[in-house]
């Protein structure tokens, strides 16, 4: 479970890389927490994919109160790349279990001080923006 954010935990917020990257289901936010991952196809990745912080938009598959917003906040430790069968091995029959993902390593998930809803309903992949805009 994400925890709250501690602003000591963070350098003081400036200029440092987020790239605010979609969970699609409830699923993806527990691996992250749990495992300490997050996957980006490398075929559909942007193109600055390096960051400092992974900040997480929670879809409409998210219940009500979690839902169209970015909640959570995580630091990113290492990138590597990997094939989808290995990083989701109970899904060796996914039409996609042999294309390569991104597999970003994670440190502990914070919850945001105060969530940051979406305005507009609008269809996005990534969003890269700073430490300092997104808090």
């Amino acid at each position: 479970m994400p925890v709250s954010l501690n602003m000591n935990d963070l350098p003081a917020p400036g200029h440092q890389r987020v790239l605010v990257a979609v969970l699609p289901a409830p699923a993806d936010l527990t691996r992250a927490d749990e495992e300490g991952w997050y996957r980006v196809p490398v075929a559909h990745a942007p193109a600055q994919m390096g960051a400092d912080y992974l900040a997480f938009y929670q879809t409409g598959a998210f219940p009500p109160a979690d839902r169209w917003q970015i909640a959570t906040l995580a630091a990113v430790q290492r990138v590597g790349i990997a094939r989808r069968v290995a990083l989701l091995p109970a899904e060796p029959q996914h039409p996609r279990a042999q294309d390569e993902y991104y597999r970003i390593e994670l440190g502990p998930l914070w919850r945001l001080p105060q969530p940051i809803p979406s305005r507009r309903l609008r269809r996005m992949t990534f969003i890269p923006t700073t430490l300092g805009r997104l808090l």
